[in-house]
């Protein structure tokens, strides 16, 4: 078995960055950058003081993705609820009713297409806007994630910018 290497450091504590590092000797490896959000450019289509007490539940099993996605929508002024995998999914939109949800569809114990498709046939859920974050980007792909229930479809790596329009257009 070949090394691994893992490994996430701050760039700057104070304001929030890291770089997260894996790789595998003679194989792939894989850069993740997390920038602090510039104060002074927030996407013009939110307005933090209306997004306050508006939920957010992040089904993403990657730690990485989930710090970097929590964030950004926390400094634009969502509550973001964090599950690590399907079945957590589950136990904390019951818990929390969110008002969106953003399932990313490889997870561990249940995957995003099982899990929407419980959340849609729950009552308290039809209606929920829930966004399919995947790196599933082959043909066929969306139509699989839009038949499960969800209502809008983006790859990765994610635009941090695409995201936070595409939530703030679902939820007002």
């Amino acid at each position: 078995m070949k090394p691994r290497f893992s490994s996430a450091q701050k760039l700057n504590q104070w304001r929030g960055g890291f770089v997260h590092v894996e790789c595998e000797v003679d194989l792939q490896s894989r850069f993740t950058f997390v920038l602090p959000l510039n104060q002074n450019h927030r996407p013009e289509t939110t307005d933090k003081n209306t997004m306050y007490h508006r939920v957010v539940l992040l089904a993403e099993d990657n730690r990485t993705n989930s710090e970097m996605v929590s964030e950004y929508l926390g400094a634009l002024g969502y509550q973001v609820i964090i599950a690590q995998n399907g079945e957590e999914a589950l136990e904390k939109a019951s818990e929390t009713q969110p008002d969106i949800i953003l399932m990313d569809i490889q997870m561990p114990k249940l995957d995003g297409l099982d899990v929407t498709r419980l959340l849609r046939a729950d009552p308290r859920f039809a209606s929920t806007p829930i966004i399919a974050l995947t790196a599933l980007a082959m043909l066929g792909d969306r139509e699989r994630c839009l038949d499960a229930g969800v209502n809008e479809y983006l790859t990765k790596p994610l635009s941090l910018k695409k995201l936070s329009e595409v939530v703030a257009k679902l939820i007002s």
